[in-house]
C-alpha cells in the first residue's frame, strides 16, 4: 500500500506552438494573399473551394460586387467602372448593331470578371457562414435581372401611352410619348418600336400643322392635311375622329371658297366676268364631300350648298347691272365642261346650274347691249348682241336683236347736229361693219343706213366747223362726204360750202381785183344772166357764192390766146343766178403764176352781164379790158 501523498504522474510533454492563423512557420496575419494594399505579397495556403465561388457568383451581377467580398477594391472600381462606361457608350450611341452585338459584350465583360473573382478567390478561409454570400449574389442577381426586365418594358408603356394619347386626339401628348419611347436612354432594352414611333410622330406632326392651319382660316389645306394622315394609316387612324374632322374641314373650305365667290361676284362692275374657274373650284369642293364622303350629313347638304353657290355667283341678275350680270352667269354656264370630278359624284348638278343660269342669260345680253351703248360703247354692245344671237338663236331677245340695233342707228342719226355729228362717227362706222353674227336677214338693212347716217354726220360735222370759222376742219369732213358718198342728199350743199371755204381762204391769201361785170342787156325777170369769155391760154375757173353758190370752168382759148379782140368761138359761160351780191374769184387753173382776182359782184334781176379775160403770160395777172 502506498500513500497517496508519496506517489505522482509524470507530466504532459508541452505542446507545439500553433502556427498564426493564415499562414505557416510563424507567419501570421495576411500572409498568403496577393496584397494590393502594399502588404506582404507572399502566397498563402490554399483557401477553401467555397470562397472562390461565392467572389464568382457576386460578380455574377455585372456589379463587381464580388471584388467587394475579396476586399479587392481597386478591382471593384474597375469592374464597375468599366461597366458604366460600357452601358454610358451603349445609351450615347443607341447601341448600334442592337442585343446581337451588346448583348454578348455585356456577358464577355461579366464572365471575365466572374472568372477574376473565381480566380482570386481560392486564397483565404471559406465564408462564415457558408450560405451568405452565395444567398447574396443570388439575390443581387434577380435584383439585376428584374431590374432589366423593368427598363426593357420602359419603352412599351411610353409606347402605349403615345397611342392612348393619339387615340383621343391629342397629338402634342402622343408626340411626347413617341419621342421618349425611342429614346437613346433606352437604347439597351433592344426594342423594335422605332418605325412604329417615326410613323405616329410623322402622322401626328401632320395633323397638328392641319390644326393650326385650320385656325388661320385655311380650311383647304387643312383638309389635305388631314387626307394626308388618312392615308399615312391607310384610312385607319389611330384617332377614329379624323375621318370626321376630315369632312367638317372640306365643308368649312366649300363654305369659304363660295365667300369668296360671292365677294367677287359683289365687286363686278360693267364688262367685267366673274372668275369662271373661281365658280368651278368651289363646285367642285362641294362636289366631293358627296363623292368622297357619301354618307354624312355633309353630303346631304351638297344640293343646297351649290345652290347657294349660285346665288353667290349671280347677284346682278336682275338688277339694273345687267352687263355684271351677263358676267356672272356666263361663269356658270361652263361649269359641265369645267369640272373634272366624276359623273357619279356630279349628279348632274353641274348642268342643272347651268341651264338655271342660260334662262335669264339671253335677255340680260340685251339688256348690257342697250347698256353698253348706253354708254358710248358701240363695239361692246356690238359684241353682247353677237352672242346674243349666236348662243340663243331662238330666244325672243334675239328675234328682237335687228329692231335694237336699228333702235342704235335711229338715236344716233337723230343726235346728227352740228358738232355734236363729230362725235359719232365710230359708232355709225361700227354699224356700217357688223359682226359675222349680226348679218342678213334682219340686220341686212342696218349697215345701209349707218351708212348714210355717216354721210349725214360728216356733213353735220363739217357744217359745224364752218359756221364755228373752223375752214380746215370742215373741209376735211365735207370731202371726205364727196370722196366716199358723191351721192349723198347733202352732196351738193357740201360742195357749195367748199366753193365758200375756198374763196374765203383765196381771199385772206391776197388777190386782184375783179370788177363787176358790165352790163350788156336786159335779161329774164328775176333772174341775172352773166356770161363770161375766155381767151386766154390757161383755162379759168369762176367761183361764186352768195344767193347762190357754185362754179363754173372754162378751157383754154387756143395756144396763144389773145386780147378779146375777137370773141367769137372763144369759151364761153352764161350762169343764171338768183340777184344779189355775190363774192367772187376768178382765177387760172392752169398752172403757172397768176394771181386770182376777186371782186364783190351785185347784180340785178332782168339784168344780162358779160365780159371776156384774157392772160397776157404766164407771169401776168389775169386782165379784163
Amino acid at each position: 500500500m502506498f500513500p497517496p501523498s508519496s506517489r505522482s504522474s509524470p507530466p504532459f510533454p508541452p505542446l507545439p506552438p500553433s502556427p498564426p492563423p493564415g499562414g505557416e512557420g510563424g507567419k501570421g496575419g495576411k500572409g498568403g494573399e496577393d496584397r494590393e494594399d502594399g502588404g506582404n505579397t507572399e502566397p498563402a495556403a490554399e483557401g477553401g473551394r467555397g470562397r472562390a465561388l461565392s467572389a464568382a457568383a457576386l460578380n455574377l451581377s455585372g456589379l463587381a460586387v464580388g471584388y467587394l467580398y475579396l476586399r479587392r477594391w481597386r478591382r471593384f472600381a474597375v469592374g464597375l467602372g468599366g461597366i458604366l462606361v460600357l452601358i454610358a457608350f451603349a445609351v450615347g450611341t443607341e447601341a448600334p448593331g442592337g442585343a446581337a452585338v451588346w448583348g454578348p459584350l455585356f456577358l464577355l465583360c461579366v464572365a471575365v470578371m466572374v472568372a477574376d473573382a473565381r480566380r482570386l478567390g481560392r486564397t483565404g478561409p471559406d465564408p462564415r457562414p457558408v450560405w451568405l454570400p452565395p444567398a447574396a449574389a443570388a439575390v443581387l442577381l434577380a435584383l439585376v435581372a428584374f431590374g432589366y426586365l423593368w427598363y426593357s418594358g420602359l419603352p412599351e408603356r411610353e409606347m402605349g401611352r403615345a397611342d392612348r394619347a393619339h387615340a383621343a386626339g391629342d397629338c402634342e401628348s402622343a408626340v411626347e410619348h413617341y419621342e421618349a419611347a425611342v429614346s437613346p436612354r433606352h437604347a439597351l432594352a433592344f426594342h423594335s418600336l422605332r418605325e412604329v414611333s417615326a410613323l405616329g410622330v410623322t402622322s401626328c406632326e401632320v395633323m397638328i400643322r392641319a390644326e393650326a392651319t385650320a385656325a388661320r382660316g385655311a380650311h383647304g389645306e387643312a383638309a389635305d392635311g388631314y387626307r394626308d394622315y388618312l392615308d399615312l394609316h391607310a384610312g385607319r387612324p389611330p384617332w377614329t375622329g379624323a375621318e370626321d374632322r376630315l369632312v367638317e374641314l372640306r365643308a368649312a373650305h366649300a363654305d369659304d371658297l363660295t365667300g369668296k365667290v360671292r365677294e367677287a361676284a359683289e365687286v363686278m362692275r360693267g364688262t367685267d366676268n366673274l372668275d369662271a374657274g373661281l365658280v368651278t373650284e368651289a363646285f367642285d369642293a362641294r362636289v366631293v364631300l358627296r363623292g368622297e364622303h357619301p354618307d354624312t350629313d355633309a353630303a346631304a347638304g351638297v344640293p343646297a350648298g351649290l345652290d347657294d353657290l349660285y346665288d353667290a355667283a349671280t347677284p346682278a341678275v336682275g338688277s339694273a347691272e345687267h352687263c355684271a350680270a351677263v358676267g356672272q352667269l356666263w361663269a356658270v354656264t361652263v361649269l359641265p365642261g369645267n369640272t373634272g370630278l366624276p359623273d357619279e359624284w356630279v349628279e348632274g348638278d353641274a348642268e342643272r346650274l347651268a341651264d338655271r343660269a342660260r334662262e335669264p342669260l339671253p335677255a340680260e345680253l340685251r339688256d348690257c347691249a342697250i347698256d353698253r351703248y348706253g354708254a358710248g360703247d358701240i363695239r361692246g354692245a356690238l359684241d353682247r348682241l353677237a352672242e346674243l344671237v349666236s348662243e340663243f338663236p331662238d330666244s325672243g331677245p334675239a328675234d328682237d336683236a335687228p329692231e335694237t340695233l336699228e333702235g342704235f342707228r335711229s338715236d344716233l342719226h337723230d343726235s346728227l347736229d352740228g358738232e355734236a355729228a363729230c362725235e359719232v362717227f365710230d359708232d355709225l362706222e361700227a354699224l356700217t361693219d357688223l359682226p359675222s353674227a349680226l348679218e342678213g336677214g334682219g340686220f341686212a338693212r342696218i349697215p345701209d343706213r349707218a351708212t348714210d347716217s355717216l354721210g349725214e354726220a360728216w356733213f353735220q360735222c363739217g357744217l359745224g366747223a364752218y359756221e364755228a370759222g373752223d375752214h380746215s376742219r370742215a373741209g376735211e369732213h365735207l370731202e371726205r362726204l364727196l370722196e366716199e358718198q358723191p351721192d349723198h342728199r347733202r352732196a351738193d350743199r357740201a360742195e357749195e360750202i367748199l366753193i365758200a371755204i375756198e374763196i374765203e381762204r383765196i381771199t385772206e391769201s391776197g388777190t386782184n381785183e375783179l370788177p363787176p361785170p358790165s352790163v350788156s342787156g336786159s335779161g329774164p325777170a328775176g333772174t341775172a344772166s352773166v356770161t363770161i369769155i375766155n381767151d386766154s391760154d390757161q383755162p379759168l375757173e369762176i367761183l361764186y357764192t352768195g344767193p347762190r353758190t357754185g362754179k363754173s370752168s372754162l378751157a383754154a382759148s387756143g395756144s396763144s390766146g389773145g386780147r378779146c379782140l375777137s370773141q367769137q368761138g372763144k369759151p364761153t359761160v352764161t350762169l343764171s343766178l338768183p340777184p344779189g351780191s355775190y363774192q367772187v374769184v376768178a382765177r387760172a387753173s392752169g398752172g403757172g403764176f397768176v394771181t386770182p382776182y376777186h371782186g364783190t359782184w351785185d347784180l340785178r334781176g332782168g339784168t344780162s352781164y358779160g365780159d371776156c379775160y384774157y392772160i397776157t403770160d404766164a407771169f401776168s395777172d389775169l386782165i379784163e379790158p
